[in-house]
């Protein structure tokens, strides 16, 4: 007996002294390289919220159900923390790999890219997107240098290293031949119309066209193709065919032009007219999508894209249609929301100009990132399996994955549910009323009534719950 109580009295004085040990852990770092170098709990923290927007991705939902989700064998939970503790190695690792090569990266550069309006369209800068989200990130235990480290500085040495490595004169520097096999089999030159399924009416609101209007474009369109393909006429020829068609838009474009505005090349002034996109809206999509460099020449437009980009700037169909086309053709795509002309032109006679090293277009950096980003992803995984970190898991146990979802993911799935729930109430309800209504002809006429009335009630609900979950999210 004695024995045993010194046992139970062992045991206890052991567990009050891991509870001592655990509350006084240190908790400010989450990983750590040679005893002395640590990242920030903060930037884990700030790792963690991308991780679970990737789970987001990857389950389809949203919210705390994220976590009991299965992700890759595991729960939603533990794959956040495991993503999270992987994006703090590579950050670790990029650090490392930037000393040993002598890659320094200033204040005044981080701080630079920072303040940087461009990082979002020329509106926010990432500086600003914190002064934004300040409260949100410090709640969950971010702080300003943590979530700068964590996207401007580690951005900064990935660039750095990657042109370190691949540029001209790097250990694995990519050669112009390569570049240039790649720019011809993948890239695509050519040049375009394109008109859209809504037009202006008289009071300058958007409408669909008609489908007559429809037959008239179109028909305008096969007669542009017939132009090239046909009479063997040039894309001035044509462009000069659409200022006959479209007289108003010269007029409309210049004004445009001059005053530096976006307008539709289509005339807004007579509701017959189709809406077509502008230059300036071409070129915010092409630039979307990364890989492409759209001009203007008259009503014709030109662009230069990569196909292999799985967001072409007008969509797959375009985008089959191109890799049909031989160079020098012309042909015309009806998609769902837009009539186009595409006239395909070499694009060996775009590879001088786009590799030259200082054409502001950076074909080359483009380039160069499509043929190297997968191997440069495995080159730093490699790396940092060859260096001995140090996982702070008493950070990671206090600081868990609900930590970092937003109220409103969790206050969306709720709505959701409730929505469901309404409506299956009001199916049962309609079900019941429909087979009362089955007792005498009379009694049918008034029960179906209240079964229709029931049902549309019950869809109003459903919508409206619908409306405030969108509106929450």
């Amino acid at each position: 007996m004695k024995n045993a109580i010194k046992k139970i009295a062992a045991s206890t004085i052991c567990g009050a002294l891991l509870l001592s040990m655990a509350g006084c852990a240190d908790t400010s770092w989450s990983v750590k390289k040679n005893d002395d170098e640590t990242l920030s709990v903060g930037t884990y923290i700030y790792y963690m919220t991308q991780a679970y927007s990737e789970a987001k991705e990857k389950t389809g939902k949203s919210g705390d159900v994220v976590l009991s989700e299965t992700i890759d064998k595991k729960t939603g939970d533990q794959w956040i923390r495991d993503r999270a503790k992987e994006l703090c190695v590579e950050q670790m690792t990029l650090d490392k790999l930037c000393k040993d090569n002598k890659i320094n990266i200033t204040d005044d550069e981080i701080n630079a890219t920072y303040t940087d309006k461009s990082a979002f369209y020329g509106y926010y800068s990432y500086s600003d997107m914190w002064v934004m989200s300040k409260q949100s990130y410090e709640a969950m235990g971010i702080s300003e240098n943590s979530y700068k480290n964590a996207i401007i500085k580690t951005a900064l040495e990935k660039d750095k290293l990657f042109n370190k490595l691949y540029g001209e004169g790097g250990s694995k520097e990519v050669k112009d031949s390569e570049l240039e096999k790649y720019f011809k089999e993948n890239y695509v030159s050519y040049k375009y119309l394109t008109t859209s399924l809504n037009k202006k009416d008289s009071d300058g609101k958007s409408t669909t066209m008609t489908d007559e209007e429809k037959e008239v474009v179109k028909a305008q369109y096969e007669r542009y193709v017939k132009i090239i393909n046909e009479q063997g006429k040039t894309i001035d020829d044509v462009a000069a065919q659409y200022d006959k068609d479209y007289p108003s838009e010269s007029s409309t474009e210049s004004s445009s032009e001059s005053s530096q505005e976006t307008t539709s090349s289509a005339s807004s002034e007579k509701s017959s007219q189709p809406e077509t996109t502008s230059s300036e809206a071409s070129t915010e999509s092409s630039t979307e999508s990364s890989n492409s460099s759209t001009t203007k020449s008259s009503s014709v437009q030109s662009s230069i894209e990569d196909l292999s980009n799985e967001n072409f700037v007008f969509g797959d169909e375009v985008k089959k249609k191109l890799k049909e086309m031989k160079d020098n053709e012309a042909a015309y795509v009806a998609t769902s929301s837009a009539y186009y002309f595409l006239y395909k032109t070499p694009i060996a006679d775009e590879v001088s100009s786009a590799l030259d090293k200082n054409n502001t277009s950076n074909y080359r950096s483009t380039i160069l990132h499509s043929i190297k980003d997968d191997e440069f992803d495995k080159y730093i995984e490699e790396q940092g399996k060859k260096i001995d970190y140090e996982f702070n898991d008493a950070a990671y146990n206090k600081y868990t994955p609900s930590r970092v979802i937003p109220d409103s993911d969790n206050s969306k799935d709720e709505s959701s549910k409730a929505s469901s729930e309404s409506s299956t109430e009001s199916s049962t309800e309609s079900k019941t009323s429909s087979k009362a209504s089955k007792e005498t002809s009379t009694e049918s006429k008034t029960a179906s009534e209240a079964s229709t009335e029931s049902s549309t009630e019950s869809k109003t609900a459903s919508e409206a719950s619908k409306s405030e979950s969108s509106a929450q999210g």
